[in-house]
């Protein structure tokens, strides 16, 4: 009589495994939105280690949902998530190659044209610093105002605080009160925007 195992005995308990596949990928969906949508994150100071980071936590989207596919017992359930997990591996291959592109190229020309920094102000233990975007011939610039704080060797807590597109520049200046001054040129905005968005902002030091 021909021995019978009990999948469970080797696999483990299918629902516990289905059920941690699950909190996983949620949790890597949570992390994603969280770096996406919030404006404060920690960044390496290195950029190209940034880039990296970012193709390996994008990789991890599709492979955590494929996961979840191959762990579902119904074929059609299995044939829809992995469709599903095909779709989501498109923009993120993508997303992939432009970062692989874009630590390439400041291996190569050490610095970001894509990112430039533009200007910056130290206040206390933090760093305000402009930036200016630049997405290549069919964009126009655009300018990011950030404040950067060393936390560790290599390691920084970045606060977006301003984003602007088009523009091409931005200035920094200190006030006699101790605050900073950011102030946009409107050159390149539309002339209705410029009064709404070109006006200086007073930023609080530290």
């Amino acid at each position: 009589m021909p021995l019978k195992v009990d999948p469970e005995t080797i696999y483990g308990d299918h629902s516990t495994n289905l059920r941690l596949r699950v909190a996983v990928f949620l949790g890597i969906w949570l992390i994603v939105a969280g770096l996406f949508f919030c404006p404060t994150s920690i960044r390496f100071t290195y950029a190209p280690l940034n880039d990296a980071a970012a193709v390996v936590l994008a990789a991890t989207i599709p492979l955590s949902l494929g996961s979840v596919a191959l762990a579902i017992r119904s074929t059609w359930g299995q044939w829809s998530l992995g469709c599903l997990t095909a779709l989501v591996a498109i923009p993120v291959l993508i997303f992939g190659l432009f970062s692989l592109l874009a630590m390439f190229r400041f291996l190569s020309d050490g610095a970001d044209a894509s990112f430039e920094p533009r200007s910056e102000l130290k206040a206390g233990h933090s760093v305000y610093r402009i930036y200016r975007t630049n997405g290549g011939a069919m964009t126009s610039f655009g300018i990011v105002l950030r404040k950067e704080t060393t936390i560790a060797p290599g390691l920084m807590l970045v606060t977006r605080l301003r984003a602007y597109y088009p523009a091409s520049d931005a200035r920094l200046e200190r006030l006699a009160d101790g605050r900073i001054r950011f102030t946009l040129d409107p050159s390149d905005l539309p002339a209705f925007l410029g009064p709404l968005f070109s006006g200086p902002c007073l930023l609080a030091c530290g």
